[in-house]
């Protein structure tokens, strides 16, 4: 049972990954891993791109 739910959480982090690596640009990125999400900003708001 322990190994079915790892299989899954594995999956679902691959996913999330996955996921993040297509929608990061050069203003902010979406980290995926086992602690949840995390958005890094790296430009300040209201700076000119």
């Amino acid at each position: 049972m322990h190994d079915v739910n790892r299989q899954r959480e594995a999956s679902t982090v691959n996913r999330l990954k996955g996921s993040a690596e297509r929608l990061n640009d050069d203003v902010w990125t979406l980290e995926a891993d086992r602690g949840g999400l995390r958005l890094v900003v790296h430009r300040l708001m209201g700076e000119q791109v």
